[in-house]
């Protein structure tokens, strides 16, 4: 534990780790979970954060957190940070795939059982969404939207993309199109279009703006998002080139569109989100870390329960951000 404490004391200084459970008092047999975060330049990233801290603070555990900033090689460097620390398991939030195989090399090498969050890192327990049938529940939605304003008629399904993050977590986008099969037999794949929206909003403002300028003779387009800070990005395009009426989107994560109903009291094309419980993540991994520490077979998997979001329902799921 002294030498845990005097390494995040250097990396404090430096910048890169955050630590926090101070108000507990430190034990030697305190185990040590490392949680290095995706990003935190959106509301809903740190709220992952503050449930994974709070819960493990319950279950004892001194949590060290860290900042991967979406960005690979920063998620290299800081998994060789815990490895250093020498904590007891890590928690991983990186969103480029591309450099999961070193991490986890690096991680078996120290014996370190790793968690990872929406990304699958080889090895790795995987935590957090069931991809494919959250997309699934985008689309179904999207349909039913789609036959109740516009008669069923459908121009295009427009998905918002970000290759970075891999194959599993693009399942969420792929649902979508047998998810609107379900309730629309006749949707023809041909009618789907898929952008490259990145992880950033403005980045996904421009394909999407893009896409609405190459195609002003549309009315009835669908979108769907991988995230939902894709979502922010496509609906400002939307509202730039003034295509609401032609526009009705369901994201991926709620923290967007709860927001947006906040600022658009008045019903609009933004009609939904599949809510992922960022704020309850914690409480859906953390006891999981916790049994494995303590001896208990690694899970191949640990899913959280999707609802879609609509402003009809979002006070009762989430009254405390309404």
């Amino acid at each position: 534990m002294k030498r845990v404490l005097m390494l995040l004391a250097i990396m404090m200084l430096a910048g890169t780790v955050m630590v926090y459970a101070q108000g507990q008092p430190e034990k030697d047999d305190q185990l040590v979970v490392g949680f290095a975060n995706i990003d935190e330049s959106v509301d809903l990233q740190i709220a992952v954060r503050e449930s994974i801290v709070r819960k493990g603070e319950e279950l004892g555990m001194k949590v060290i957190t860290a900042n991967n900033r979406a960005d690979g090689s920063t998620a290299v460097r800081i998994a060789d940070d815990m490895i250093t620390m020498q904590v007891d398991a890590f928690v991983e939030f990186n969103v480029d795939s591309s450099v999961a195989p070193v991490i986890m090399e690096k991680m078996n090498e120290a014996n370190i059982p790793v968690f990872a969050i929406d990304i699958p890192h080889p090895g790795a327990a995987f935590f957090g969404a069931n991809n494919f049938e959250a997309g699934k529940i985008g689309g179904r939605y999207l349909a039913k939207k789609a036959l109740e304003k516009w008669d069923g008629q459908i121009d295009y399904l427009l998905l918002v993309d970000q290759m970075a993050s891999g194959e599993m977590p693009r399942q969420r986008i792929l649902g979508y199109i047998p998810g609107i099969q379900e309730i629309i037999p006749s949707f023809s794949e041909e009618a789907v279009v898929f952008v490259e929206g990145g992880s950033e909003a403005s980045k996904a403002q421009q394909v999407v703006s893009d896409f609405l300028s190459g195609h002003p003779e549309a009315e009835h387009i669908l979108i769907g998002t991988l995230h939902d800070v894709g979502g922010m990005g496509a609906w400002a395009a939307v509202e730039t080139a003034n295509r609401g009426d032609d526009c009705m989107m369901v994201v991926q994560n709620e923290y967007t569109f709860l927001s947006h109903i906040k600022t658009h009291p008045e019903e609009d094309g933004f009609v939904g989100a599949v809510a992922y419980f960022f704020d309850r993540y914690g409480d859906f991994l953390m006891p999981a870390v916790d049994k494995v520490l303590k001896g208990g077979a690694m899970p191949e998997n640990v899913y959280v329960e999707h609802e879609l979001i609509n402003r009809e329902n979002a006070k009762t799921f989430f009254p405390d951000m309404m």
